[in-house]
């Protein structure tokens, strides 16, 4: 392919996923080109797919909706898929249609239910398994989530393990949600829902930033997927996984995360979780930069894998693991220019942890790690740290490195 350290562009059309819009006041002592305003792409595994003309060529007019989810089996969406909402800026929730592009909704489609705190039942959720939602281009100054009813503390999307939920992006369409924080959040109870294309900027109105960009605070979680989007400029994480277990089996694929303002790209915390912690995460083919604290600071968790990778350029490491974090796969992976050290192994004298195990049975495999040597870094100073360090505050960690 043809991607490079900001953006990912598999199929070398020069439609990118990622790398838009960073806000020129964090990471100032980086510089990075900008990215050229090309559309989103409609499809990063095929060259000749990529506006949104060159997809109608190909498969029809989406008035007939066969031919858009012709276009959906071929993006590898193979299950039976059943109706499909269009949502759009200058739609109409009162005349919307499902399976009719010509009348999208404004805002995806919610029962009118009740809160389930409040007497009264709800009404059945309007998506069900199966069921796509299809966001045209545009900016939304709203926040995107999995709530089911629009009462976003009570219910969620919950597709199942051979009919998921899709939420994704009309092809060849640039969709950002912006102004509402957080941009997006996985709601408490979503399952078997996958999140495809979208854009998310932290940026507020008045040039303030997002604390989160991205959050998991929704417990439990159950095979959720965040999939070829942009995560940018946030005030101080991308993508905060708060400190709660029981989001299980969460894959970030082809996901770009850059310029966060003073901590993390991403950030799975556990502290407050005792030591039941998250099971099953991939995070794979994903592009991580520009980001003041780690790329990724990971906390615990259990069966994850970090595959197929690039971070660099972070102000601390490129990946720090921590505390009683087990079975765990780090393979593939190209880290470098990081403000310390790639890889850190990390067991700290924290009084949320005082019963973990320590950290154990992590494979670290076909990685090309480049340590800082001088002021090759973001820190401009003259020491120098390892391509793979191991620390502790407490005793020394008993685990099984390979």
């Amino acid at each position: 392919g043809c991607n490079n350290y900001q953006f990912i562009d598999k199929d070398c059309d020069g439609f990118v996923i990622g790398g838009k819009d960073a806000h020129p006041t964090i990471m100032t002592n980086l510089v990075f080109p900008p990215i050229p305003e090309l559309g989103a792409d409609a499809n990063d595994n095929d060259p000749t797919l990529n506006t949104p003309a060159s997809v109608i060529a190909r498969y029809g007019d989406f008035t007939n909706i066969n031919n858009f989810k012709t276009y959906l089996y071929d993006l590898g969406y193979t299950h039976t898929i059943n109706n499909v909402y269009f949502v759009a800026l200058n739609g109409d929730d009162q005349t919307g249609q499902p399976n009719n592009i010509n009348r999208p909704y404004r805002h995806r489609p919610v029962p009118g239910c009740t809160p389930q705190c409040c007497s009264g039942p709800c009404i059945e959720p309007l998506i069900h398994p199966g069921d796509v939602v299809v966001y045209r281009g545009g900016t939304y100054p709203e926040k995107l989530d999995t709530s089911a009813s629009g009462y976003p503390r009570y219910d969620a999307l919950q597709g199942t393990e051979t009919q998921p939920i899709v939420l994704i992006t009309y092809p060849g369409e640039r969709v950002i949600f912006t102004d509402y924080y957080p941009a997006f959040t996985f709601n408490q109870d979503t399952r078997y829902t996958i999140v495809d294309g979208f854009e998310f900027d932290g940026r507020i109105s008045g040039n303030t930033f997002m604390r989160e960009v991205v959050g998991l605070g929704g417990t439990p979680l159950d095979h959720v997927t965040l999939k070829n989007v942009d995560i940018r400029n946030g005030e101080r994480w991308g993508i905060f996984g708060y400190g709660l277990s029981g989001r299980n089996y969460v894959t970030l694929d082809n996901v770009v995360i850059h310029h966060i303002m003073t901590e993390h790209c991403l950030y799975r915390n556990d502290a407050y979780s005792g030591l039941e912690t998250d099971i099953g995460w991939v995070i794979s083919n994903s592009l991580f930069y520009a980001c003041d604290g780690h790329n990724i600071h990971w906390r615990g968790g259990t069966d994850f894998i970090f595959e197929n990778n690039i971070l660099h350029s972070s102000r601390w490491n490129n990946i720090e693991i921590k505390n009683s974090a087990t079975n765990g796969i780090i393979r593939n992976n190209l880290l470098f220019n990081a403000g310390r050290a790639p890889l850190v192994i990390y067991e700290d004298n924290d009084a949320q942890r005082e019963q973990a195990t320590g950290i154990d049975n992590i494979l670290v495999t076909q990685n090309i790690f480049a340590a800082r040597s001088g002021s090759n870094g973001v820190i401009p100073d003259t020491s120098a740290s390892p391509a793979v360090q191991f620390a502790h505050n407490r005793d020394p960690s008993q685990g099984h490195f390979v």
